[in-house]
């Protein structure tokens, strides 16, 4: 019946009360133990008890509810000798002046008290966090949880300074805990739970830290030009309570930390010693810690120099022909293209010139003038190049117009006319009736104007001769009589020139 006397002390109490059980046995009414607690947390009341005897098994559930009821009611559990009873509750009575209120009930030794005076037992803070985490704007609730007798008083300090209940950055709870809402970087910190009544003072610090997610330092979003063969450091800032760790990936594949084409630093950023053009791409950088994550993007755009393609760097064309001088390139951007003609940039307007998608340039009807040297220049914001192509325009050879016979008279000097034009120069041959000039005779000679020049005329030197020009772009020939002591009249048939006399 030990626990029925508990639960009619508990009742007839008034709150805080301060309940003394001695007992030398074991409580039979054990099924009150839930009762008993509910009444404790009612009234907050603790109860201490002092066994005055062998209760035996210990582990009994009849001994174990004295052990809830103490623990539950922040009460303590005392074992003495039945000869120090008298002196236990002797001293409870002188030393803290309590008013003792008694029932007979029948419940073998047990007796039941009612303190009303608070019994000055010192603060003792309970078991509690001594480290806390929170994230930044959430609500952090530090607990102390300290007991004694009179109920301890909580203030708490900060940074040597006492928190005044009225600062609207925290909040005392009635249990004494210390509340913080929305906290900050600013609320980390060492905090000291101070707990005292009439009997003394005991204390706790307490520390606070406050974690942050990660947040990018600059743009989320970047784009970064390199040119290609140059060293590059993707950034990838961030700032963190605690510290983040930093992962990469390119086009969703992860970046290890152990390939030997990239350089994770030690500040997480990417550094990439020699670009090559398939680094082009974009870049994940991840950001994480305890709190959450965030991403830093980085479009990656490599800067090809430009080159001009191999090709010839000498072009022949014959007059009135289309030619095109390559100039074929690589790079990227695109560069750029402009040509020069013996110094002189091209007018691309102009309907003998055609600057192709290629970059290469047509001339339409190719005159002699066309010839020269041809520059093709190539520029972006990656770098130049040049190219020189020399175009060499050749010429037919052309005979100009002459008269068709040429008169002389025996043992004179002659010239039979050949007025060829052409480039190259052309290679003249000339035959007589058919036969080839021998020019080797000292009598013969072929002049630098490609005349036939005869020393010393005779009878057998009469007869048609005929100028044969040729040369890389094609060929002319023209016939001419040479009369001897008589004049002939000139009858043109077809391409050749026929004489009567």
């Amino acid at each position: 019946m030990s626990l029925s006397a508990i639960e009619t002390a508990l009742t007839i109490s008034l709150p805080s009360s301060f309940i003394y059980v001695f007992t030398d046995a074991r409580a039979k009414d054990f099924d009150l133990t839930e009762n008993v607690l509910k009444l404790i947390q009612e009234k907050q009341s603790q109860v201490v008890f002092v066994m005055t005897g062998d209760c035996g098994n210990r582990s009994h559930v009849g001994f174990q509810a004295y052990e809830d009821i103490a623990a539950t009611s922040s009460g303590q559990l005392f074992m003495l000798n039945k000869s120090d009873v008298d002196e236990v509750r002797f001293r409870v009575r002188v030393l803290f002046r309590f008013v003792e209120k008694t029932k007979s009930i029948h419940c073998g030794y047990l007796r039941y008290v009612n303190v009303t005076l608070v019994c000055p037992v010192p603060p003792v803070i309970g078991h509690s966090p001594s480290n806390y985490t929170a994230i930044k704007d959430t609500t952090v609730t530090l607990r102390c949880p300290a007991h004694g007798t009179p109920k301890p008083t909580i203030t708490w300090q900060r940074n040597g300074q006492i928190i005044s209940p009225n600062d609207p950055s925290y909040y005392i709870r009635s249990d004494g805990s210390l509340q913080i809402d929305g906290v900050h970087t600013s609320d980390s910190g060492t905090y000291v739970c101070m707990a005292s009544n009439p009997a003394g003072v005991n204390s706790k610090n307490i520390h606070l830290i406050v974690h942050v997610a990660p947040s990018i330092i600059g743009d989320v979003s970047q784009v970064v030009t390199v040119t290609l063969g140059e060293p590059i450091t993707l950034p990838c800032h961030a700032e963190s309570i605690p510290p983040p760790t930093k992962s990469w990936t390119k086009e969703n594949l992860t970046i290890s930390r152990n390939n030997l084409h990239y350089e994770v630093k030690n500040s997480g950023s990417l550094h990439i010693s020699r670009v090559e053009s398939s680094d082009s791409g974009v870049y994940i950088c991840t950001i994480s810690n305890v709190v959450g994550d965030t991403k830093k993007e980085i479009r990656l755009k490599v800067n090809v120099p430009p080159r001009i393609s191999p090709g010839p760097s000498h072009i022949t064309a014959v007059v009135g022909d289309s030619v095109i001088l390559p100039c074929e390139s690589i790079g990227d951007p695109v560069p750029d293209v402009r040509w020069n003609h013996n110094e002189w940039r091209l007018n691309m307007n102009s309907e003998d010139f055609l600057l192709l998608d290629s970059g290469s340039l047509q001339i339409s009807n190719v005159k002699v003038k066309s010839g020269g040297r041809y520059r093709c220049s190539i520029t972006s914001i990656a770098g130049s190049d040049t190219k020189d192509i020399t175009l060499t325009v050749q010429e037919p050879p052309n005979i100009a117009d002459t008269p068709k016979v040429v008169d002389s008279f025996p043992n004179s000097r002659v010239t039979i006319p050949c007025p060829v034009t052409g480039f190259p120069r052309p290679h003249i041959t000339w035959y007589k009736d058919g036969k080839v000039v021998d020019t080797s005779d000292h009598g013969l000679r072929v002049r630098s104007d490609g005349s036939l020049f005869i020393m010393n005329t005779e009878d057998e030197d009469r007869g048609y001769y005929t100028c044969h020009a040729v040369n890389d772009a094609g060929s002319a020939n023209i016939t001419l009589l040479l009369n001897i002591n008589g004049k002939f009249t000139v009858v043109l048939l077809g391409d050749h020139n026929k004489f009567t006399s």
